[in-house]
């Protein structure tokens, strides 16, 4: 006998908003929750602390009574939500886009888990003739990709006066040491090695050198920072390119967004704010505070820019399907191992959807970068 396929949604009812957006209702069935809720009362038994149990061996009766019913059933709603979402968009053939807004509207033991999602669909729009924009854009005369001899001359001033600030630094350690043995400390001098004199900076040999990496030589050091000043403007020009031609597709572009996206793309850059003044050691709060503005102001202020970039996914997205680009399964494989290495509690879904993003967008650049006037 056939095993019978757990129906993971009910009553559902899909209804056409404004702007390519949809708006789904539906109901979680009450058989579905049992599997969940051992999963959810898994997780949170594997992070509580409650005093006289370790970690992963606490009573299901008491975890629950510490971490309440309400929360454990929000973590069963989260749970089969994520997992009922990707089969439901297939079985219903829904062309969604970016980010769902999901609402629960029921959630209580022994019931069924109503839930209201909000997404985008892919809106109809016409593609501009990208290979001719790609064409015009790519036979451009690039820059001088020439590296000079003062420009490796820059970055050979910039090591050595790196080498002045640890010298420095060594100094000044010393002194400290002989300070708290109770003599009297050196001058420190307040001289930066940024102000110095380039024939005050120490000069660089073979000794120090081989201390930045595998060089033996002043020499070899040169050519590798020739190799890699060559490289970094190739770089530099081809990312130059690829912003003109992007701005140019979503110049001849005409398509009405939905909002949903460009708040997606809103979130993302205030993720990305976030983890960046995290790095700095500052607060997001007091960070906001310092330039005088709030989370909103900056949203408003980046609705145009969420706008390009949403569009210019969209664009993406497009022509990958109309060339038939695709990304390669041992690629997405590899970076979500990477990824997942590296965050362990994040979404495999989630991550396989950006790695696939990240990797076709890369084709579909490298494609349009091949077209050339014949």
């Amino acid at each position: 006998m056939a095993t019978e396929t757990v129906k993971l949604y009910d009553n559902i009812k899909v209804t056409k908003l404004e702007n390519s957006e949809i708006e789904i209702e539906g109901e979680i069935p009450v058989s579905v929750t049992p599997e969940y809720r051992n999963k959810a009362i898994k997780k949170f038994g594997e992070n509580a602390n409650i005093d006289g149990f370790r970690k992963g061996h606490i009573p299901e009766k008491i975890l629950i009574e510490k971490i309440g019913e309400d929360s454990l059933m929000g973590e069963v709603a989260e749970m089969a939500l994520a997992d009922m979402y990707p089969t439901l968009v297939q079985d219903k053939n829904l062309n969604v886009i970016g980010s769902p807004q999901v609402t629960i509207t029921k959630l209580a033991k022994g019931n069924t888990i109503g839930f209201k999602i909000k997404s985008a669909i892919l809106p109809d729009f016409n593609l501009p003739n990208y290979k001719k924009i790609a064409e015009n854009i790519m036979k451009e005369k690039d820059e001088d990709v020439e590296v000079t001899n003062v420009d490796v001359e820059k970055v050979l001033t910039e090591v050595r006066r790196g080498k002045a600030r640890f010298e420095k630094a060594q100094k000044q350690a010393e002194e400290k040491d002989d300070k708290t043995k109770g003599e009297a400390p050196l001058e420190a001098g307040t001289e930066s090695s940024e102000d110095s004199n380039v024939e005050d900076l120490p000069e660089l040999d073979d000794t120090f050198i081989s201390t930045l990496g595998d060089f033996k030589t002043v020499k070899d050091f040169k050519i590798r920072v020739r190799e890699d000043l060559g490289k970094e403007k190739v770089q530099k020009i081809r990312e130059k390119k690829r912003i003109a031609l992007s701005e140019k597709l979503i110049e001849e572009t005409e398509v009405k967004l939905p909002k949903i996206l460009i708040s997606s793309e809103l979130d993302k850059m205030v993720a990305q704010m976030k983890d960046d003044v995290t790095r700095m050691n500052m607060k997001f709060e007091d960070y906001l505070i310092h330039i005088k503005k709030t989370e909103e102001d900056l949203r408003s202020e980046w609705s145009d820019q969420a706008r390009k970039r949403a569009t210019l996914q969209l664009l993406l997205n497009k022509i990958a399907q109309e060339e038939k680009i695709y990304a390669k399964k041992d690629e997405v494989q590899h970076e979500m191992e990477h990824i997942l290495k590296h965050h362990k509690d994040a979404n495999k879904d989630n991550v396989r959807i950006y790695v696939e993003t990240q990797l076709i967008n890369e084709e579909v650049f490298k494609f349009l970068e091949d077209k050339k006037e014949d």
